[in-house]
């Protein structure tokens, strides 16, 4: 028994020497109040003391999650669930109550610095998508015929016209959409129809081509400025984590 007793005195004494500002700990059960997941690490940000002691603990949130809100889910006794709006400010508890849910993690350089790599890593994957877009425009392909779908609607809302043929839109050598009742336009393609003698109805259905060609390089656009935006927003979401490290430093002053 006294090689128990030993080791939980250490332990003990471990936990305590560590709840200091400036260091580490992981949380060891979900925290649904406070919204904070199981395994979940958070830097002291500070301690507030009572007659000499520890009487609560002040937790940064998480990098990913600081300065943001949601809704949480609380469960009831009655088996219901309860949606409480929750803003990431700090995060305190009484010291007894933080000793109960959470333990010192010593490793949590090697922990931020894989999860600072994996939203580095999501801005390569979006800027990886946009350089194969561009090596390959039917990469877009559903992209671009999902939104001419919205578009026919919007133009036609009494009927459905098929966008099949449609989604075979221009490359960059041949800038065409082959939809029902449209001409085709290609190199030459205006002049030809001159040449063979221009009708209303050839002059209507040119006008629709060149308007859903149009429409076409618009959803393109917004498809690369929804990348580029995201790209901005991820690397937004890098500075929490390098502002974290300031705090741990200012903190343990």
């Amino acid at each position: 028994m006294l090689p128990a007793t030993i080791n939980h005195q250490v332990e003990r004494i471990e936990r305590f020497q560590s709840l200091q500002a400036g260091y580490y700990w992981r949380a060891t059960k979900p925290i649904l109040h406070e919204g904070i997941d199981e395994g979940m690490v958070l830097l002291i940000e500070s301690i507030r003391w009572v007659d000499d002691k520890p009487h609560t603990i002040i937790l940064r949130p998480h990098p990913e999650k600081i300065g943001k809100s949601t809704y949480l889910e609380m469960p009831q006794e009655d088996g219901s669930v309860r949606r409480t709006y929750f803003g990431y400010g700090k995060h305190k508890f009484l010291v007894n109550d933080f000793l109960d849910a959470f333990e010192f993690e010593p490793d949590h350089q090697h922990i931020r610095g894989i999860e600072l790599q994996n939203v580095q890593n999501r801005i390569t994957d979006i800027q990886n998508e946009l350089l194969d877009a561009q090596k390959d425009p039917s990469l877009l392909n559903d992209f671009v015929e999902e939104g001419l779908r919205q578009w026919e609607s919007e133009q036609n809302p009494q009927t459905t016209t098929s966008t099949e043929s449609a989604t075979e839109f221009e490359t960059a050598s041949l800038p065409a959409v082959q939809s029902q009742g449209l001409i085709t336009l290609g190199p030459g393609a205006v002049a030809d129809a001159i040449n063979s003698g221009i009708t209303i109805e050839s002059i209507a259905s040119l006008k629709q081509a060149a308007s859903q060609q149009h429409q076409i390089a618009t959803i393109k656009s917004k498809w690369i400025q929804s990348k580029t935006t995201e790209i901005a927003d991820t690397i937004k979401a890098m500075t929490p984590f390098y502002e974290e490290q300031a705090a741990a430093e200012l903190a343990k002053t």
